[in-house]
């Protein structure tokens, strides 16, 4: 299992802090240690992708509808906490995004998930508390939009829509 020292700490990336795209340079510029899964987030967003929580009970009703477990894909990095002070710094911790610890099902160097997945812990960005700040119909709505948004979520307006319909959920 991967292990944090003093000196460096994992992180897991998503969206802009991922290889090949646009804050990766600046911020780690180096090679993953590895990929994984991050199970019950979703991504949502297009330019600027928020991962969501999903409580257990709406990661299942999602799960049933969709015939697959809500997952963020990450790049795992070691870090130094200079690196993770500066990525805090453009994620803006904590008031928008907040860094927590996380499970991460590691792949394989194919990118297979192994039956036998190692899991280790990483620091990771939850958009949760930025996203998530109004009312919510039911169940049924809310499957709805996230079968929608799990798919595509360009359109900003109806996104946070959506996730106004997740708030309720998300804490009871």
């Amino acid at each position: 299992m991967l292990r944090e020292t003093k000196k460096k700490q994992l992180l897991a990336v998503y969206g802009t802090l991922k290889e090949g795209y646009s804050n990766h340079e600046k911020f780690l510029n180096k090679k993953p240690l590895y990929k994984g899964i991050v199970y019950n987030y979703i991504l949502i967003g297009y330019e600027i992708p928020f991962a969501i929580r999903l409580t257990k009970r709406v990661a299942n009703m999602l799960e049933e509808q969709m015939g697959i477990a809500p997952f963020v894909m990450v790049e795992v990095y070691d870090v130094t906490p200079e690196e993770l002070q500066q990525i805090d710094r453009l994620e803006q911790h904590p008031i928008w995004y907040v860094r927590k610890k996380v499970d991460v099902h590691l792949l394989s160097d194919s990118g297979i998930l192994p039956l036998d997945t190692e899991v280790t812990k990483a620091w990771f960005y939850d958009g949760t508390t930025a996203i998530l700040q109004t009312p919510n119909p039911s169940d049924k709505q809310l499957i709805d939009m996230l079968q929608t948004f799990y798919v595509l979520s360009t359109n900003y307006e109806d996104m946070l829509a959506g996730i106004r319909e997740l708030n309720k959920h998300q804490y009871t």
